[in-house]
């Protein structure tokens, strides 16, 4: 009697651990074993723990884009899309999610600042 009910609490335990919940303007990002396995959410998201690792990305976080099209995000390299010209190296800023991939732009605290080599001015853009 008393194994069954230790049983069954670990099994409760075992499957509240593999609940997670992600709001309307977040993202799970879901590695299975070190591989990128993609995007979740929103809504309640079933993993396996212990062999799933998981982190939030939001709308508006920031990271840093390492080479084309891989952001890195809260120490994970995720893949990212973008429209507008974005060098290696510069910050991004999440946009928003489409069809499980996420969209960034480039930071608009950080802009390239370019001085002119004949009067001295500098142009941003």
């Amino acid at each position: 009697m008393i194994v069954q009910i230790v049983l069954v609490i670990l099994i409760i335990m075992f499957l509240s651990a593999g609940l997670k919940v992600a709001s309307e303007h977040q993202r799970l990002v879901l590695f299975r074993l070190g591989r990128y396995l993609g995007l979740r959410g929103p809504g309640l998201i079933v993993i396996i723990p212990g062999a799933d690792k998981c982190f939030t990305l939001s709308i508006g976080d920031q990271g840093q884009l390492i080479s084309d099209g891989i952001g890195k995000f809260k120490n994970s390299e995720v893949p990212v899309e973008y429209n507008e010209k974005i060098y290696a190296g510069e910050k991004i800023k999440i946009n928003g999610f489409l069809n499980q991939k996420i969209q960034v732009i480039l930071d608009s605290d950080q802009r390239r600042v370019v001085k002119c080599e004949k009067c001295g001015h500098e142009i941003k853009y």
